[in-house]
C-alpha cells in the first residue's frame, strides 16, 4: 500500500519496467507530479525513462505538485489529459477533497433507534444495529485513517474501535484510535 514518502505509482512502475519503459505510453489517474518533496518529480522520471506518451485523467489539484504535464510537453512527450476524469475524481475523492479544502475528509457515523436514541433508555443495550449494519461499519472503518470517539463513549462502552470481521480483529493496518473530550 502506498504511503507518504514511498515511490509514486509512476516511479514504482518505471522501476519494475526497467529499460522496457522506453518508447511506451504511461496511463495514470493523476497528472504526474512536478515537485520534489519526500520523493522526486514523477514527470522527470517519465522523461528520463524514455516514455513517449502520457495519458492522465485528473489534473493535480495540489498547486505545489501541479505542472507535470508542462514538464512532459517541454521534453517532447505527448500528453493527453481528461480521459475518464470523472472516474478518477471518484477514485481520488478523499485525497482531492483534502488538498482542495486544506483539511481532511471526515465521515460521520452514528446509529440511532427508531425513537431517535443512541441506546436503550435503561442502558442495557449492547447493539442497536443489525449484524449487516455492524459489518458495514467495519468495512467503513477499514477505509479510514482514524476513528474518533468521545470520552463519554469510552467510559460508558469501552469500545474496541478496531476493524473486525466475525468478531475477530482483521490482519493488516488498523485506523488510529482517537479519544477526545
Amino acid at each position: 500500500e502506498a504511503m507518504a514518502g514511498t515511490p509514486h505509482a509512476e516511479v514504482d512502475a518505471l522501476a519494475r519496467a526497467g529499460s522496457g519503459a522506453r518508447g511506451t505510453t504511461a496511463v495514470v489517474t493523476l497528472e504526474p507530479c512536478a515537485h520534489t518533496g519526500r520523493t522526486g518529480p514523477c514527470a522527470e522520471a517519465l522523461v528520463e525513462a524514455g516514455v513517449v506518451r502520457v495519458v492522465f485523467a485528473q489534473d493535480d489539484p495540489n498547486p505545489v505538485a501541479a505542472g507535470g504535464a508542462g514538464i512532459l510537453r517541454a521534453a517532447g512527450v505527448e500528453v493527453e489529459s481528461g480521459l475518464l476524469a470523472d472516474e478518477s475524481a471518484a477514485l481520488n475523492a478523499t485525497w482531492t477533497f483534502a488538498v482542495t479544502h486544506g483539511r481532511p475528509f471526515v465521515t460521520w457515523k452514528a446509529a440511532a433507534t427508531l425513537d431517535g436514541r443512541i441506546a436503550a433508555a435503561d442502558g442495557t443495550s449492547r447493539w442497536i444495529t443489525s449484524a449487516p449494519a455492524r459489518a458495514e461499519v467495519h468495512a467503513l472503518r477499514a477505509s479510514v485513517d482514524a476513528v474518533v470517539v468521545g470520552t463519554g463513549t469510552v467510559l460508558a462502552d469501552d469500545p474496541h474501535l478496531a476493524v473486525r470481521r466475525d468478531g475477530e480483529v482483521v490482519e493488516g493496518p488498523q485506523p488510529l484510535r482517537v479519544v477526545v473530550g
